[in-house]
């Protein structure tokens, strides 16, 4: 700037703060003069995260809008031939009594007719909100029983699932069955990282009177960096069966109670899913 003597300069700089979280900073700079001189420059920073969360909100509502609109029919007209295809199968596989090749190509439509189901199924829950049934929450006890039905999982069989209560109690107002289908399906993301080794923790904890902190850290071999940016948007998935809608259906309900989702990469391996949700007044000062 002060070799081309442009008077200002405004720019975007993508850094990473300590966590090494992509950190967006906005800049503008203004040229100083004394006496027709150049004699410096003076640069204002401006951190652009929340402006950039709110355009990938932005983003995903228009995803949701286009999505809906088709939802329906799609959903219509896939389970009109998915219905009678899995009754068949389901008759055919209790009348007859296959072997070998003709028992796995049957198993193979069972098995694909259930993954198309789930698809419209997920699809619909995106597209669609049902409305909130706000509840006066014991945070602590919600997590502490999803725990135990997770360490029941067959797939945790070689996990340790570990809670880690915060030391206060905390309530927060929420729809028990909505939040549920969110800690079930990180939980069961978890899970599906891990390939039956290593730690699953859930803990949470108060950073502030009126916010609760919870997260999920396991153990895993992690969501590339490359990923990191993309996971959370609809369709986009790294399993080989998966959707690509649990983690946006979860981050929808997560911004409807007025919170916050994020992913992070763990230390020194692993993924930490962290979710922000308001506290009721008062509720997080109460003593366990």
């Amino acid at each position: 700037m002060l070799e081309s003597h442009d008077t200002q300069s405004r720019g975007e700089l993508q850094l990473q703060n300590e966590s090494g979280d992509p950190l967006p900073i906005g800049f503008s700079t203004n040229l100083l003069t004394h006496d027709g001189r150049v004699t410096g420059v003076v640069a204002v920073f401006q951190d652009l995260t929340a402006v950039r969360e709110m355009e990938q909100r932005a983003l995903r509502n228009q995803t949701l809008a286009e999505v809906g609109s088709l939802a329906a029919v799609i959903a219509h007209e896939l389970r009109n031939g998915l219905s009678p295809i899995s009754g068949s199968v389901e008759m055919l596989q209790r009348e007859l009594k296959l072997e070998g090749e003709q028992a796995q190509l049957m198993s193979v439509i069972a098995t694909e007719s259930t993954r198309l189901n789930r698809f419209v199924t997920d699809l619909l829950a995106y597209s669609r909100e049902r409305q909130l049934v706000r509840l006066q929450l014991d945070l602590g006890e919600i997590l502490a029983e999803l725990c135990d039905t997770v360490a029941l999982d067959p797939r945790a069989a070689g996990v340790a699932v570990r809670y880690e209560a915060g030391n206060q109690r905390v309530e927060i107002q929420a729809d028990r069955e909505q939040l549920r289908q969110v800690w079930l399906n990180l939980a069961s993301n978890a899970l599906d990282a891990l390939e039956g080794r290593g730690t699953l923790v859930v803990r949470w904890s108060c950073p502030d009177p009126g916010h609760v902190m919870v997260e999920f850290e396991d153990s895993g071999s992690g969501i590339a960096t490359r990923d990191l940016a993309q996971v959370s948007q609809p369709f986009f998935t790294t399993k080989e069966s998966g959707t690509g809608l649990g983690l946006p259906i979860a981050q929808r309900i997560v911004e409807r109670h007025g919170g916050t989702l994020t992913l992070h990469a763990a230390n020194p391996r692993g993924t930490i899913v962290r979710i922000t949700l308001p506290a009721t007044a008062g509720g997080a000062a109460r003593a366990a």
